[in-house]
């Protein structure tokens, strides 16, 4: 993924890092877990209830490849310094 970031332009050390804990008895509260995000990377395709939630929370839906992260990062990094 490191070359296509830096293809991309992209610095990764402005992103934040994102780890997520699913409590051992089930995630109960996903919505409130997507409406603190900005994007979802699915990463399989049983996850349509995350998909549909991250995108009613507003967030990018991101494919998981290098290059469609690369992308959606240096579109968030652009509008950054814009603002």
């Amino acid at each position: 993924m490191s070359a296509a970031v830096a293809r991309a332009g992209v610095d990764l050390d402005s992103a934040a890092d994102v780890t997520i804990l699913v409590p051992p008895f089930g995630a109960d509260d996903d919505s409130t877990m997507h409406d603190g995000m900005d994007a979802y990377v699915s990463l399989h395709g049983g996850a349509d209830g995350h998909v549909r939630r991250a995108l009613s929370a507003g967030n990018a839906v991101i494919e998981p490849s290098a290059q469609s992260i690369a992308d959606w990062l240096r579109g968030v990094s652009n509008t950054r310094r814009a603002a």
